[in-house]
């Protein structure tokens, strides 16, 4: 288990819009098991949100987890999340939020 807290400087170069500088907070926490015995098993969470200091309204998140199992030995298969919130996007009309889900199965040669 992670907590944190700080403040952090952005500089947003953006495609169809201004470059925007900005001061944010940051609260963020990360949780992580591991098994090291067969089959191996490895999950992760993280989160962060970064409240704008400088831009009245604005706040954004970010969550991002996994969860990896081992099949059979050296075989693995892994379900990642991520999630992001943007308040008030620095484009006009830009979705204020982005989810993905992604599947892949490994195979580690050697040791």
């Amino acid at each position: 288990v992670q907590l944190g807290a700080g403040a952090v400087a952005n500089n947003e170069q953006n495609v169809d819009a201004e470059t925007t500088q900005s001061v944010e907070a940051l609260l963020m926490g990360s949780l992580s098991y591991y098994t090291y015995d067969s089959p191996k098993t490895t999950a992760d969470f993280k989160f962060q949100y970064y409240p704008s200091l400088t831009q009245k309204g604005r706040q954004r998140i970010q969550i991002d987890s996994s969860f990896q199992r081992e099949l059979i030995t050296d075989l693995t298969v892994t379900f990642t999340l991520f999630y992001t919130f943007d308040s008030k996007p620095p484009q006009e009309g830009a979705a204020r939020t982005d989810i993905g889900i992604v599947t892949s199965i490994g195979w580690r040669f050697g040791g």
